[in-house]
């Protein structure tokens, strides 16, 4: 004992002989330009932290910190880190900050992510004075939190019990209960389990809720302890920034005496010897899954694994590949691919769900003999490598002009710092595949013979949730009081500083032209960048109400086909929108055509995909059918508030219901049809391609990257002089009407509600945006998720005529009905300048997401046409950030007083998987 007491002195005193004399100031240490960026990377000498600045003119300036964190058990330690930093620091006490600073300082993007071995705090902002508060928002939280001494943070994020409601609560509790819900996350999961068993990979980053609760409040502060330190972060800001008052900031952050401290190894991780295992995870019933997970030997660079992307992209994923067709040929064609690449050695996973248990054996053996098949090598396809290889090309150039690129760059630079890949591998991968014409034959061998190969069968299983009160660090009586002391910590609050709400009013700089002759209209919009794309609209108010589901499925048959085009040259879209409000409302196929601006005949590609729907054969469209039935039923858990938000429109006769019969009960119909022996269905899907084409009332937009004639629009004309002429009227279907509450049946520990009123003359105002953002603010946040403990609790406004309240993974949704049902207290409460002040500068941001004003020029431009199509001037949305400017707290609360009513009248939408005890009648779905 003694001499481990001496060694520990020892190092001691070397570390701060070596340490004497650091300067703790930035220092330029490398400096690196890739076209447009200019690459600077700073290393601070007192505390080891590396900043990468990635200058060039982007206005919309991000900022992103990484840190290496380990999982080492399931108690989700660093997800409940990651939430807690940001219930209040040394200089932002209020345990409410990251909604605090979302809500004052408008953003393009704002969260925290944790993933199996890192956790990374990331926003993006053109507003200068938003970035610069953020900034120190984001280090303080980091480096100065309060959840070293103060609990409750710790309690309402993690897990706490209540007592006295007899209720546990916990935001990540509620979310990983919700995660553990969805058959993606156990197939995630399981995975990892298998291929990195024994490392810490093997265990849950974000936290099983089986151990969740477990965790005490000791080993919580002494993992933040353990990681949290400069050396084991790197920070990487990005855009047109004066960095040296970037730098600055940072700095001021890092005054303590950090200079002994390394960062973390996170290479040591192995993979498993066991090559098979089966899991009971999935949810009960008489289906599992198969999956064949292949982990290259070798630690690949970036630019080997992508060119191992590309070859699958080409000779295991493209519908021409013979591995393809072979899954297609013995009735595995809903089999789908997983990479997971967020380690050290990434994983792709071929995974075919839903088959019988009697059958799982024999579909590995059936995958077995494929993978052995593709083992033996295929056949070089030159023209099916340059074809991947100019889509690949093409996906780079949309990404380069993404609005938040920033962010995307810092997390490919993070990941490679975390594994020991090359940091710069963002700007290596793009110089690769700028040069690539073809692919080396060794990118096979990758996959095929340097891989090892696991199998895994997942089972179903009846899951048993633990009581949480059994594996708790407290007593009842402990809980009691720590539960108690919460509530009254969750009030804290503290200022944050103002900015002018005059600098978040925007307007669209672009120019459109308008022509309408003999009611066809056309809408030119220019555009900067080097992508073009025409829309063209179908008015399909023609369409029988019979025939609609047949619609619906040919928009989607032919965009699923467009994407087999071959060679590439544009991504297709095909959606069936209607719109207008109430009555009086069109119906169009919207037929969505985006190139390079070199690529002009978009007409002709359109009319190529139209021809390569009509030449497939039944086994393409009862794959595609599968795959339809699959993806619905998917989206249905892991997007459930959509899901809702579609349920909630079964009372509606407008356009909502048109959008409505898009959902649910197009589901069943493709259970229905599949099972349909005779297949006339796919006659009908085809025969709607003569019907559909109507030239009267057709809208042509396009958004162009020159000013020169349009060529895009020129291309058109061919198109349309072959199409029908059929008069217009307003659409004649008559729908039942379903109950106001819609009640959707799911396997789930966790809630959903979603709850919305439609405005019958879509008029939507910007004191609308206001009410929103001070109802979740003031009311749905503090009670929903705060003291009930759902993942998220919110209030929305989706232009032109939507307003709504949601929860999101909610322990119990009558407890937060309930909540629905006390708002009337805001109109006892006083509005203060500094609240209305917040909640003003939120609305401003929300405007700014949903109508694309901080996006690219394509994205504004699409938004200048959807306001045409509405019938509604473009500078409405300019007047309704006015508004917003002007409100007073007498305009909010008379706002707030409409909203209750609306509410009152509107139609609600559950997610559960308890009974539904409500008084009213009720529409029951399932997926």
């Amino acid at each position: 004992m003694i001499k481990k007491v001496s060694l520990v002195v020892l190092v001691a005193f070397l570390c701060v002989s070596a340490c004497y004399g650091k300067s703790n100031t930035f220092k330029e240490i490398q400096r690196i330009r890739y076209e447009k960026d200019t690459l600077h990377t700073y290393r601070h000498e007192g505390s080891g932290l590396e900043v990468i600045w990635i200058e060039n003119k982007d206005t919309n300036k991000s900022f992103t910190l990484g840190v290496k964190t380990p999982t080492t058990n399931s108690t989700g330690v660093n997800h409940i880190i990651e939430h807690t930093l940001f219930t209040g620091s040394k200089n932002y006490p209020s345990a409410s900050l990251f909604f605090d600073a979302s809500e004052a300082y408008p953003s393009t993007y704002m969260n925290a992510l944790t993933s199996g071995d890192m956790t990374i705090f990331p926003f993006a902002t053109p507003y200068m004075s938003c970035y610069e508060e953020l900034i120190h928002i984001y280090l303080d939280s980091i480096f100065k939190p309060n959840l070293l001494e103060i609990p409750y943070g710790f309690y309402e994020e993690g897990f706490y019990y209540e007592p006295n409601e007899d209720r546990c609560g916990g935001v990540v509790y509620n979310e990983m209960k919700g995660a553990y819900s969805t058959i993606d996350r156990m197939i995630y999961r399981s995975i990892r389990q298998m291929v990195y068993k024994n490392t810490s990979y093997a265990f849950d980053s974000g936290g099983d809720p089986n151990e969740i609760p477990s965790l005490s409040y000791e080993d919580f502060v002494a993992t933040y302890k353990k990681y949290y330190y400069p050396a084991n972060m790197k920070i990487i800001v990005y855009g047109d920034l004066p960095i040296q008052e970037v730098l600055q900031i940072v700095e001021s952050y890092l005054q303590d005496d950090y200079s002994c401290l390394e960062g973390v190894d996170l290479n040591a991780a192995q993979i498993s010897n066991i090559k098979m295992m089966k899991s009971e995870v999935l949810p009960e019933g008489k289906v599992g899954c198969v999956i064949k997970s292949f982990v290259p030997k070798e630690k690949l660079s970036a630019v080997e694994l992508q060119a191992l992307d590309l070859w699958m992209s080409t000779y295991v994923l493209s519908p021409y590949s013979r591995f393809d067709r072979a899954l297609q040929k013995v009735g595995l064609g809903q089999a789908r691919w997983f990479k997971d690449d967020d380690l050290p050695y990434p994983i792709y996973s071929l995974v075919v769900q839903d088959i019988p248990c009697e059958a799982l054996e024999r579909a590995s053996q059936v995958l077995d003999f494929l993978i052995e098949d593709l083992r033996r090598g295929v056949f070089q396809d030159s023209i099916l490598e340059k074809d991947v290889l100019q889509e690949a090309k093409w996906i780079q150039a949309v990404s380069e002009e993404n609005a938040n690129r920033g962010i995307e760059v810092a997390q490919s630079i993070l990941e490679g710092w975390a594994h020991d890949r090359e940091e710069m591998q963002y700007y290596l991968k793009k110089e690769a595949l700028s040069g690539l014409k073809s692919l080396e034959p060794q990118c096979q061998s990758w996959l095929t013979q340097d891989a090892e190969i696991y199998t895994l069968i997942l089972l179903p299983k009846k899951q048993e949730v633990k009581d949480p009160r059994t594996i708790t660090c407290l007593n009842e009586t402990e809980w009691d009081k720590a539960a108690q002391e919460m509530h009254q910590w969750q009030k804290q609050k503290g200022d944050l500083k103002a900015i002018d709400l005059n600098e978040l009013i925007l307007r669209v700089d672009l120019e459109p032209k308008i022509k309408e002759k003999d009611g066809i209209k056309e809408i030119e919009i220019p555009i900067g960048g080097k992508i073009a794309r025409s829309q063209v609209y179908y008015n399909t108010n023609h369409i029988t109400q019979e025939e609609l589901p047949y619609l619906f499925l040919y928009a989607k048959f032919l965009e699923a086909s467009s994407r087999e085009m071959r060679p590439f040259k544009s991504d297709i879209h095909i959606k069936c929108v209607a719109y207008g409000a109430d009555k009086e409302y069109n119906t169009y196929l919207k037929c969505s055509i985006v190139t390079e601006e070199k690529e002009k005949n978009h007409g002709e590609l359109f009319l190529e995909a139209r021809r390569q729907l009509l030449m497939k054969d039944e086994t393409w469209y009862e794959q595609k059918l599968n795959q339809l039935i699959l993806g619905m039923k998917e989206s249905s858990q892991n997007n459930i508030l959509a899901t809702l938000s579609n349920l909630s429109m079964g009372n509606e006769q407008g356009p909502k219901r048109y959008y409505y019969e898009q959902g649910h009960p197009l589901y069943k119909k493709c259970i229905e049809l599949l099972q349909d022996k005779n297949e006339t269905w796919i006659d009908q899907i085809k025969e709607m391609d003569a019907k559909v084409y109507n030239i009267e009332g057709r809208v042509l937009a396009t958004a162009i990257p020159t000013h020169f004639t349009n060529p895009y629009a020129a291309s058109w004309k061919k198109v349309f002089k072959e199409q029908m002429t059929l008069p217009i009227s307003i659409p004649s279907y008559r729908w039942k009407k379903y109950a106001n509450v819609s009640v959707l049946n799911q396997q789930s520990t966790v809630d959903h509600i979603y709850k919305c009123y439609i405005k019958e003359k879509g008029d939507i105002e910007g004191l609308d945006y206001l009410v929103a953002t001070y109802i979740a603010k003031h009311h749905l946040n503090p009670n929903i998720r705060i003291k009930l403990g759902a993942y998220g609790a919110g209030c929305l406004v989706n232009y032109p005529d939507t307003l709504g309240m949601f929860t999101y993974r909610d322990p119990n949704y009558e407890s937060s009905l309930s909540v629905f049902n006390t708002l009337k207290a805001l109109l006892d409460e006083e509005i203060t300048q500094e609240e209305i002040q917040a909640s003003k500068a939120e609305a401003l941001g929300r405007i700014h997401h949903q109508f694309g004003l901080l996006g690219t020029q394509l994205e504004q431009a699409d938004f200048m046409e959807y306001q045409i199509l509405l019938g509604k001037n473009i500078d409405d949305i300019y007047h309704i950030q006015e508004e917003i400017l002007d409100a007073t707290p007498e305009l909010l609360k008379q706002k707030i007083s409409e909203f209750i009513e609306e509410m009152q009248e509107g139609s609600m939408a559950i997610a559960t998987g308890k009974n539904y005890t409500g008084r009213q009648s009720y529409t029951l779905y399932r997926y």
